[in-house]
């Protein structure tokens, strides 16, 4: 095996291509269309879904970014809590094809089928054109990459950003002296970490060849690094003028590790213990935690070293525990099984599109050939050829090494994705080239780490099925069909009964139809409480009428955790219906300090102002915005912006 082309242009055809190499590109042409095919029919085919119109989670946090971009309203005013490229990507294709999100997830085949070419570009750099084509074919078809180039999620613009990031190291390192490729590795690997910053992980690894090397290379990479870094400056600037603080790049990493270390922990959700599920109610609740443990306001920064400091202290405190969590997370990283973050990624995927085969490329599969491609080379390396591809056979491992570090789901695993394939497809062809007992030996071993992928599954996970329906169903809810979102939670609560996330989103639904009794007995079949769960029993009292019950109940529970938003809601809604005006604002106005993004406390605030003869036009304009930014309620956002006008007529 060597590097380089295995095809070559034609030298004796005048004005093109040999007939090999016409059909090579004859081949990339119709890998990328199948590619692109496959995704714009997966946007078409979850386009009815409620998740599609409606999203949640992280994808309506970008979604919400985006659309502040194109209106020129602020979104941030501190140091960036996540990295504003891919936002700033959706902003540009908003203002080019509108605001309809199926459009927005259409174009996304575009970076897919950037992906696709560089792929077949890090391919053909490193073996040649046979194993360029193969991996371009496992990513332009496996249903892993084609669902989510179709989601609003970062990775369907980090994947492009890395793979030709990839692509253009080893080519700075083939030709060493000539500046340019510096420039081109560095400029990409800078967007890569705009995107997301755990592309800086890679850095260490650059860092560590490079020490080991010697004269062009080192510098080489050096002022790929430089480049890189420079690039990254005016990040921590702006964070610095905007939010006062130095922030080299955001403030999530504490939050981040914290949720991946921590007792509670299962190595895979991203809840911060002690938050509500919802994005931007886990965000304000996590802030409220943490100040309230420090006993003292925080800035972003020290938030984030606050969570920081604790997933510190944790492994400080308790090595095994750290010890024996880190080994389980770096299995979850290995298995075979994809793990969902937001929706449920197989389920949706898999159940709605039927062009997709959940057999084709798992990543057990995948990740055996890439190992086997993976000592290919290295053996090579032990020769001393090819030592420009070591980033490439780095670049998986180290990445997924990161990933272990905080926590592990599918679309932080699926960076790697491209890398494996180019090594796999590498694999692959070694398998096909061994004789003998060596062909033997190496079937063998790439069977044998294809068994141990699927050995590594989790024992217990909720069904896809059930997890996918329950987010099918509160979607349904937040679009007011509460009927069907009953019918879909009461058919993952059948698949899975045991998830408190099923119960507490059937209890949920269940209040929005009065079954107070059945609410509760969900409620009671939880094994421990949660924040969600505790807001839910006041509501359950408020419904049967009880509200100075439920008052009572809301102030214990918010004397053993007063950073409990949902519960202090539920305390202003309980004094609203006693009309104790006075104290009901009090605490609406306690809950948007915590949760500025709260609608109902921004709604029952203007209300309570108005009943209290101090009708305020910003109160309902506030009450407007937020219910329009939450989509969920039209009319009462409409009622808002009517108030707001006789509040300022007034």
């Amino acid at each position: 095996m060597t590097g380089g082309g295995d095809g070559v242009p034609g030298q004796g055809l005048p004005g093109g291509l040999a007939p090999e190499g016409r059909r090579r590109t004859w081949a990339l042409v119709l890998i990328v269309l199948l590619g692109v095919a496959l995704r714009v029919h997966h946007a078409l085919a979850l386009a009815d879904l409620p998740t599609s119109q409606q999203p949640s989670m992280d994808a309506l946090y970008h979604v919400q970014w985006a659309r502040a971009m194109v209106a020129g309203e602020p979104f941030i005013q501190e140091p960036y809590f996540r990295l504003p490229l891919y936002p700033f990507f959706l902003s540009l294709v908003a203002r080019v094809l509108g605001d309809g999100l199926l459009g927005w997830r259409l174009a996304q085949a575009l970076l897919g089928a950037a992906t696709i070419l560089g792929t077949y570009a890090l391919g053909r750099r490193a073996f040649g054109e046979g194993r360029g084509l193969a991996a371009a074919l496992v990513m332009a078809t496996a249903w892993l990459p084609v669902h989510f180039d179709t989601e609003l999620l970062i990775p369907a613009l980090f994947l492009p950003l890395v793979t030709w990031a990839l692509w253009a190291t080893l080519g700075l390192l083939q030709a060493p002296e000539r500046s340019r490729g510096a420039l081109l590795a560095g400029v990409l690997w800078a967007g890569a970490t705009l995107a997301r910053p755990t592309a800086l992980v890679f850095t260490a690894a650059l860092l560590l060849f490079g020490v080991r090397r010697g004269g062009a290379e080192r510098r080489a990479l050096l002022l790929l690094l430089l480049v890189w870094g420079g690039l990254l400056v005016p990040v921590g600037l702006r964070n610095r003028i905007v939010g006062g603080e130095w922030v080299p790049l955001a403030t999530q990493a504490g939050v981040n590790l914290w949720i991946g270390n921590n007792p509670q922990s299962d190595g895979s959700a991203a809840i911060v213990p002690g938050t509500r599920a919802g994005w931007w109610e886990g965000f304000h609740d996590a802030r409220a935690l943490a100040r309230s443990e420090a006993g003292t306001d925080l800035t972003a920064a020290e938030v984030s070293a606050h969570y920081q400091g604790k997933a510190l202290a944790w492994a400080l405190d308790e090595p095994a525990a750290f010890l024996r969590h880190l080994a389980w997370k770096a299995r979850l990283a290995l298995a075979n099984a994809e793990l969902g973050n937001n929706l449920e990624p197989s389920w949706f995927a898999l159940a709605h599109d039927p062009w997709l085969l959940e057999g084709w490329v798992p990543f057990a599969v995948l990740h055996a050939l890439a190992l086997v491609g993976a000592v290919a080379c290295i053996r090579q390396l032990r020769r001393g050829r090819a030592l420009w591809r070591t980033p490439l056979l780095l670049f998986p491992w180290t990445y997924l090494a990161g990933v272990v570090a905080f926590f592990v789901c599918t679309r932080f695993r699926l960076p790697v994705w491209p890398a494996l394939a180019v090594l796999a497809a590498e694999g692959g062809w070694t398998l096909l080239s061994l004789q003998g007992r060596a062909r033997l030996l190496g079937w063998a071993s790439a069977v044998g780490l294809t068994a141990l992928g699927y050995l590594a599954d989790p024992p217990a996970r909720f069904p896809s099925e059930s997890v996918g329906r329950m987010q099918l169903g509160q979607a349904w809810l937040g679009m007011g069909e509460v009927g069907k979102a009953l019918e879909e939670l009461a058919r993952a609560s059948t698949l899975d009964p045991v998830s408190p996330h099923v119960r507490l989103a059937y209890a949920g639904a269940l209040l929005q139809v009065g079954s107070w009794d059945r609410a509760a007995e969900q409620l009671e079949l939880l094994e421990r409480p949660l924040p969600e769960s505790r807001e839910l029993e006041v509501r359950i009292l408020l419904g049967r009428g009880d509200a100075e019950g439920a008052a009572v109940r809301a102030r214990a529970l918010l004397g053993e955790a007063p950073e409990l938003a949902g519960v202090r809601y539920q305390l202003a809604r309980a004094l609203i219906e006693r009309e104790l005006w006075e104290g009901a604002l009090s605490e609406l106005e306690a809950v948007l300090a915590q949760d500025p993004r709260h609608a109902g406390a921004a709604w029952g605030r203007a209300m309570a102002l108005e009943e209290l003869g101090r009708p305020n036009a910003g109160a309902w304009h506030q009450a407007a915005e937020l219910l329009e930014a939450s989509g969920v309620e039209p009319r009462r956002a409409a009622e808002a912006r009517e108030r707001a006008s006789a509040a300022a007529g007034a």
